[in-house]
């Protein structure tokens, strides 16, 4: 049976992105896990605020971040269509440590020790580790954050337009039955809203 979609607060995401990140580079006792650490908070971090796919997120390279612009380039979306997804403060800030830590050569952006590109079930079995941690109950995976992520952007009132464009759907009724899935705003507006019951 398919589960239904479960967002995370800002506040479990933050505490995430902070239990990977660790310790401060200067207080490290393990450097090798310290970068792990830092990469996979960059990684929580761009799925949450840029709403990837697990798999566009595996194939982004150097050449596709620009620190300047403040963009990531997805090259390969769902179909093969390529598009431009913004980094706000958070997001770059996490990128900006990763980066560092991984060095400036090219190739993955998120890579393993050995400089291999992750594989998706990594990707599916740190976040539900990292979240138990932090004593988080609900189920946690790469899908969820995209989930948040549209979810967010409903709740700050972006269109549906721009959702599509953010999450490289091909048309809006996708967006649409997905949103509805996710958090069917209106919907919930309109229930609380209703006039109040006549008792007795």
């Amino acid at each position: 049976m398919k589960r239904p979609p479960e967002t995370l607060t800002q506040a479990e995401v933050v505490a995430i992105v902070s239990e990977l990140a660790g310790r401060s580079p200067e207080k490290s006792l393990n450097p090798t896990r310290d970068r792990v650490g830092v990469r996979n908070a960059a990684i929580v971090a761009v799925f949450y605020r840029c709403g990837l796919r697990s798999q566009e997120l595996i194939d982004l390279d150097m050449r596709d971040f620009d620190a300047e612009a403040r963009t990531l380039r997805v090259r390969h979306g769902k179909g093969d269509k390529c598009r431009l997804v913004g980094l706000d403060d958070f997001s770059l800030d996490y990128m900006t440590r990763c980066l560092v830590a991984r060095g400036n050569e090219p190739g993955p952006i998120f890579k393993t020790s050995t400089g291999q590109r992750l594989q998706p079930s990594y990707l599916r079995k740190f976040l539900p580790k990292v979240a138990e941690q932090c004593g988080i109950e609900k189920r946690v995976h790469p899908h969820g954050m995209r989930h948040t992520c549209a979810s967010e952007m409903v709740n700050e009132g972006v269109s549906l337009h721009l959702i599509r464009d953010v999450l490289g759907h091909g048309n809006i009724s996708t967006t649409d039955t997905y949103l509805r899935q996710v958090n069917p705003k209106q919907v919930l507006d309109a229930m609380r809203s209703r006039p109040l019951a006549r008792t007795g």
